[in-house]
């Protein structure tokens, strides 16, 4: 599915709303100015997370409080 501009602004502000960083909305940008046509929302997620990584280090993984809530319902 093609990323439109409504799309791609949206997945720029959820960026923008996890850190004011400008070497990291810099290139969040630049993927974005440079996405294909057939690359699609999820694609360009993967990257992001690539470059958060890069950035910040990996986010926590909240699979273990997920299942322990689970687990109590």
């Amino acid at each position: 599915m093609k990323v439109t501009e409504s799309c791609a602004r949206c997945l720029w502000n959820r960026q923008r709303h996890l850190t004011q960083d400008a070497a990291y909305l810099s290139e969040i940008r630049q993927i974005l100015d440079s996405r294909q046509e057939n690359d699609c929302a999820p694609y360009l997620v993967y990257l992001f997370n690539q470059t958060y990584e890069r950035h910040f280090g990996q986010r926590p993984s909240y699979r273990e409080a997920k299942e322990t809530l689970n687990k109590s319902k």
